[in-house]
């Protein structure tokens, strides 16, 4: 785990925009080509349009390059849910706690709704986002919302990370490093 102070749990480099894998060492990246994900993570277990399916993560591809990878508890089980971590170290499982120490304490925590037909209680889970814009190799924090006027922006040079956590135990359940566009339907 990579405990970050507060001043620096909020700066981001282009690393933040990986996964590790934790087999080889080796980071997948937005931006790769499917030749060189496949490089590290394998070939594919199940293809599906622009998404590949590989041992412990799921990355779609626009244009031929890496745009989405996301690695999920649903998805995938066991050692394979935790063979992709971010480059701070959070893999699924990770408490809550120590996702604070690596990415500071602005999250959504989960909150009770009630449903309207049923009138049964149920928690949301919780959510942590964080938005940048990239310029060259240069990350640049935005928030943890995007901003009214980035929003109709053009969102090419717009990345962000969202992890969601339990809402049972509050642990990481969902990792998301993706380019906006990949987000808002491709191009």
């Amino acid at each position: 785990l990579d405990e970050r102070t507060e001043e620096t749990q909020y700066q981001y480099a282009e690393d933040d925009l990986a996964l590790v894998d934790t087999v080889s060492g080796k980071k997948i990246s937005l931006g790769m080509t499917e030749q060189e994900v496949e490089a590290i993570a394998g070939e594919p277990m199940q293809k599906d349009l622009d998404y590949r399916v590989y041992d412990g993560v799921v990355v779609r591809y626009i244009d031929g390059a890496a745009a989405s990878m996301i690695v999920a508890s649903g998805q995938f089980e066991g050692e394979k849910a935790t063979r992709f971590v971010t480059t701070r170290g959070i893999k699924i499982g990770t408490t809550v706690d120590d996702f604070k120490k690596a990415y500071g304490d602005s999250y959504a925590q989960g909150e009770e709704r009630t449903d309207e037909k049923t009138g049964e209680t149920y928690k949301v889970a919780g959510r942590a986002v964080r938005y940048f814009e990239k310029n060259g190799n240069k990350i640049k924090y935005i928030g943890t919302e995007l901003p009214g006027d980035k929003k109709d922006a053009d969102t090419s040079n717009y990345y962000f990370q969202d992890f969601m956590f339990s809402n049972k135990d509050g642990s990481v359940t969902t990792i998301r490093i993706t380019l906006m566009d990949a987000a808002m339907g491709g191009k």
